[in-house]
């Protein structure tokens, strides 16, 4: 399962569980690409949970996708990555270090009220 919403007026949520195939990975990034565009200062949490790896096919969608995806995460100014697996926890820490102008934190599963607050600047306030 894979779905992409618009929270907030620049909080884009990205939720993942299971095995991600091609299908859904080309509607979730084309969906990701078209709602970030007319934004700026954009926040996303990403809840990656029980995330098997996606197929050689759902890659393939990802890296046909790649100039776009990678605009959209220079329009990122902070990103929540929600997780109870290690490999996705590198993965983010990966993307942080190629696009350093993305503030990136990694919570672990039970940690959801922690991410969105960090995410909206209220997170003294937990």
């Amino acid at each position: 399962m894979l779905n992409v919403e618009l929270k907030a007026s620049n909080r884009i949520e990205i939720t993942a569980s299971g095995r991600v195939e091609m299908q859904a990975m080309k509607a979730a990034l084309d969906r990701l690409i078209a709602l970030a565009e007319p934004l700026q200062h954009v926040t996303c949490l990403a809840d990656m949970t029980d995330v098997t790896l996606p197929g050689a096919d759902a890659i393939r969608a990802e890296i046909d996708r790649l100039p776009k995806v990678e605009d959209l995460l220079g329009k990122i100014d902070k990103a929540a990555v929600v997780t109870n697996q290690a490999w996705i926890a590198e993965a983010a820490k990966g993307a942080a270090d190629r696009f350093p102008a993305l503030d990136i934190r990694i919570y672990q599963s039970h940690e959801h009220d922690r991410a969105r607050a960090w995410l909206s600047g209220t997170d003294n306030l937990v």
